[in-house]
């Protein structure tokens, strides 16, 4: 059976004006990263890649944003972009990152054949056919030889009911992670099919409002810590 994320699916709420939860699950996407050399217009180019200069600064603007409140952990996927903001973020609050591989970034196109480019594995009508049914879809599992829905949800579902468990309720707690990630968890509070909710902005802050029977959203995607329109990537 496949793990599940339990408060995301029992007792939900999307928090209304004036309601207090009594903490947060903070989810924080990384900051943007350097692309690399994969020679291969399917296939993604950030691989594990560090922060690149802009990403840099957007992980800063983002620990400055949180640097006042009341963190009690800091969470982050064990891919490398997510690890540098996340590392940002709590030498703000004189902490360590708690990194947990199941947080890292949805497997697309994870399955290729060593050595193999992906257009090499799908072909030109799998190349047209992926980018048709993920326009029309928004699922993952548009693409093919990627990790299947039942193991990216698990391992997700896995990693946030460990960190539910961990924190009493009024915690604050900072997850740094990924777009495919975040999009995830949301897409369960609301009980919709698609993978793909919203696009979250690099070093964007979602926040979850928690209380003893309940997990919802209170705010996504927000970019204003940014400061500038030129600092708001994707």
């Amino acid at each position: 059976m496949t793990p599940r994320i339990s408060l995301l699916e029992e007792g939900l709420l999307v928090c209304s004006e004036g309601e207090s939860p009594f903490g947060e699950l903070i989810l924080v996407r990384h900051g943007q990263q350097r692309t690399n050399g994969f020679n291969d217009p399917l296939r993604s180019r950030s691989g594990n890649m560090e922060l690149s200069e802009m990403g840099t600064t957007q992980a800063e603007a983002a620990a400055e944003e949180l640097s006042g409140e009341a963190v009690t952990a800091v969470y982050s996927s064990d891919l490398a972009r997510a690890r540098s903001t996340a590392t940002c973020i709590a030498a703000r609050h004189q902490m360590e990152v708690r990194v947990d591989p199941r947080l890292r970034e949805v497997g697309v196109y994870r399955d290729v054949p060593a050595g193999a480019s992906v257009r090499e594995a799908i072909g030109e009508d799998g190349a047209a056919e992926v980018k048709r049914r993920f326009l029309a879809e928004r699922s993952w599992d548009a693409f093919p030889l990627t990790e299947p829905r039942a193991e990216r949800e698990g391992r997700v579902a896995a990693a946030v009911d460990a960190i539910l468990a961990a924190h009493p309720h009024h915690e604050k707690v900072v997850v740094v992670c990924h777009g495919g990630v975040i999009n995830l968890i949301v897409r369960r509070i609301l009980g919709v099919p698609e993978d793909m909710v919203f696009y979250p902005a690099h070093a964007s802050i979602s926040r979850l409002g928690r209380s003893p029977e309940r997990l919802g959203i209170v705010t996504l995607n927000e970019r204003s810590h940014l400061r500038s329109p030129a600092a708001i990537t994707y």
